[in-house]
């Protein structure tokens, strides 16, 4: 999960001008899942 994380991260990284939105639901999502998968 938190390889995931990192790859999703430096995509934002990648493309923060372009779409800071959409990278900002993607690390939010992804967050949740780390959440869930702890429970």
């Amino acid at each position: 999960m938190y390889h995931n994380s990192g790859i999703l991260m430096t995509s934002c990284d990648l493309s923060f001008r372009w779409s800071s939105f959409w990278c900002h639901l993607n690390f939010r999502f992804s967050y949740l899942e780390l959440f869930v998968s702890r429970i």
